[in-house]
């Protein structure tokens, strides 16, 4: 079983750990909506041998899809380099036909495939090609080929670029609302270095006008060009761009550009991006039911919001290109890397962004992993991140998203893992359906900072529940942390009144509207002058997603024994919120206590600093604080300063008290990132030995 000491648990009982980790969790459970529930992943590919990669998915208008990708298996149907290839699905995924040959010129390479669904059923793919022939004989081009619903081609490859000297490469294609359809693509022989060009074509493949320059800034170089049709007509075009010019001069930019069904532009060409220090890259575009329109991109600038490397970021924007609200930062987890992303309306009038995560945490430890986030028509995230791919062996990585017929998505990516039908030399494609009703976990940890020492030390125990307020069971669930992590992990379910029950370490499923609780044992495997531990909760169609001071620990692991202070939270709503009218005030009181030695001699008390703050959010609120006694009455100056004092076996008691500083602006709801925070901290070095939190909202007039 896992070790807890008796003190430890009624301990645990007398502040009603389980209640309260229960009661943030029905909040989390009632506020964010369910985001998904996945079928099974699976290979897309038939060739095995080499490298299957670059896969791009487009939604038919019959119900299934169509997915694409470039193949170096060298089979005997292109021997000659690289190939497209393509599997179409119908809207049980199940595989329509077989896999097959996308291109018909073989010499050299082909390569960079785009799809993209046609009204009358059909689908339209382009890629670059090397071969140097039919047209364009210079060096690289952009050729494509139209299929009808049943994958049959429809008419012969043809050149799509007019310009033939330099490269064209990079060629996107989206289908128009008329049944025509537009490439857009990167020019390297313009005279600056890069260009972006476009074609529009009707229905059977003819084309609409000529070939087009698409970036009015010149200077510099522009590429990699992604594009969309508008659900109210027209179209949209974003590329980088290296002009260092109009609002973005210190390096690449997101710019756009839009059309109307004409192909004329709509306004002039536009600077996505706000953030502008570093580079801004790997834009991707989708069209909103509303009409408007959302781009994201990686970012580079490693700014305050993530600064520990690349982040996505995202805009919205009406139907004339009117910014709806500010940038905003996708990614939750932002750990090492997160880039490529790739962005899909979703039926409800919101949308999905996918992309490549780098921070081998969450439950992918072993390499890049696929990550997405659901939002509402409004830009609000719906739920939390999520783990797209279920095989983490090696690296998953540069995903493609199209939302289906039927409100579900489906994401592709690239697998490295060499596992599941695939077991040969390189990479493979991989990809899974997601429902838009699903499984959505949310979790809760307390309390929220513990202590231990290594080595020799016990462990340092934590208790922890999960609630799954989706529509499908989470099934074959367990509790991970990153092997980095300055400690190992042993979990076992708990009853009603927290003792242990039943095996340790063994899956479980978590029923729809079920809550289940644990005991977390971590034991110390290294010293550590604090880090957050997010116990991450992963079921084969599911996990939860971080939110610091709900679900996370954080754990100082010491090379002596020392305090180890016990903390907990609650507000006068007793659901962890403190509510706050126009102008008023709300507070939150803690009660702490020592159950580790003390660090004055010959007692059992800790000296700490007691201090609140709102975890770096910069919320407009005033907050004071103060040590309270059994009448709830302040007993040491009400204020915002420290409060040096000792914690020892007799729990002791404090209050903070929020007041509104928004000017009618307000705070709303919103629990992972709007909380208050108590932090008891060690006189020496200032480490965080204990802390508390609850939610905060203010109300507007």
């Amino acid at each position: 079983m896992v070790g807890i000491s008796g003190y430890e648990r009624e301990v645990t009982r007398r502040h009603w750990y389980s209640v309260l980790v229960v009661s943030s969790l029905l909040f989390f459970g009632l506020a964010l909506s369910p985001d998904r529930a996945e079928a099974t992943e699976f290979l897309v590919n038939t060739a095995t041998d080499s490298d299957q990669e670059v896969p791009r998915v487009a939604t038919l208008s019959g119900g299934g899809f169509v997915i694409v990708w470039e193949d170096n298996s060298l089979s005997s149907d292109d021997p000659s380099g690289k190939a497209i290839r393509a599997q179409r699905y119908d809207a049980t995924s199940a595989p329509q036909g077989v896999e097959f040959l996308v291109n018909t010129t073989i010499s050299d390479r082909q390569s960079q495939p785009s799809v993209a669904a046609l009204t009358g059923g059909g689908f339209v793919v382009a890629w670059t090609d090397r071969s140097q022939s039919g047209g364009d004989i210079l060096e690289d081009a952009i050729r494509a080929q139209r299929f009808d619903a049943t994958g049959t081609k429809q008419g012969a490859e043809f050149l799509v670029n007019t310009t033939t000297p330099g490269d064209q490469t990079a060629p996107i294609i989206a289908g128009l609302l008329n049944g025509g359809f537009i490439i857009a693509w990167t020019d390297n022989g313009d005279a600056s270095g890069g260009a972006i060009r476009a074609q529009r074509y009707n229905a059977i493949g003819v084309t609409q006008g000529i070939e087009f320059l698409v970036n009015t800034t010149n200077t510099g170089f522009q590429a990699t060009p992604k594009a969309v049709a508008l659900t109210g007509g027209g179209f949209v075009i974003a590329w980088i761009d290296l002009s260092q010019t109009g609002g973005d001069t210190s390096d690449f930019a997101i710019r756009a550009q839009r059309y109307n069904n004409a192909g004329t532009t709509q306004g002039p060409e536009f600077l996505v991006n706000t953030t502008t220090a570093g580079n801004q890259v790997s834009p991707d575009v989708a069209a909103l039911n509303n009409g408007g329109f959302v781009i994201a991109w990686e970012d580079l600038g490693q700014t305050s919001s993530d600064p520990d490397g690349d982040a996505v970021l995202a805009q919205r924007y009406t139907a004339t290109g009117v910014p709806q609200g500010v940038e905003f930062l996708v990614n939750t987890t932002t750990a090492n890397n997160q880039f490529s992303p790739n962005v899909a309306a979703l039926n409800n009038g919101g949308f999905i962004i996918a992309w490549t995560d780098g921070s081998q945490t969450g439950g992918d430890l072993s390499g890049n992993a696929v990550r997405a986030q659901n939002y509402d028509a409004a830009g609000a995230p719906q739920g939390g991140e999520f783990l797209v791919n279920t095989t983490t062996t090696s690296d998953q990585e540069f995903p493609s998203v199209a939302t289906l017929n039927n409100g579900s998505f489906v994401i592709a990516w690239r697998d490295s893992s060499r596992t599941g039908g695939d077991t040969g030399s390189g990479s493979a494609v991989r990809a899974d359906v997601f429902s838009g009703a699903g499984t959505t976990l949310f979790s809760s940890v307390l309390p929220a900072a513990r202590t231990g020492f290594f080595p020799g030390g016990p462990v340092v125990t934590v208790f922890a529940s999960v609630i799954n307020a989706g529509s499908n069971a989470a099934t074959s669930c367990v509790i991970r942390i990153p092997e980095s992590d300055p400690v190992s992990l042993n979990y076992q379910l708990t009853d009603a009144l927290n003792v242990p029950t039943g095996p340790g370490d063994v899956p479980f499923d978590i029923a729809v509207g079920q809550t289940r609780s644990f005991i977390l044992a971590f034991t110390p495997t290294a010293t550590s002058p604090g880090k957050t531990i997010f116990p991450d909760f992963v079921c084969s169609n599911a996990n939860v997603a971080p939110i610091p001071g709900v679900n996370t620990a954080f754990l100082s692991i010491t090379n002596t024994k020392g305090p180890d202070i016990l903390s907990i939270g609650a507000t006068t709503s007793n659901d962890g919120i403190i509510n706050i009218l126009a102008g008023g005030g709300g507070v939150m009181t803690a009660s702490a206590v020592n159950i580790g030695t003390g660090n004055i001699d010959s007692s059992a008390d800790a000296s700490v600093a007691v201090t609140a703050d709102t975890g770096g959010a910069g919320l407009k609120v005033l907050l004071q604080w103060c040590e309270i006694d059994s009448d709830a009455n302040c007993i040491t100056p009400l204020g915002s300063t420290l409060i040096n004092t000792t914690i020892g076996a007799t729990p002791k008691f404090f209050a903070v008290f929020a007041f509104d500083q928004t000017n009618g602006a307000g705070i709303p709801l919103d629990a992972a990132t709007a909380r208050v925070f108590l932090r008891f901290r060690g006189f020496v070095g200032g480490t965080n030995l204990s802390v508390t939190s609850a939610a905060v909202t203010v109300a507007t007039p």
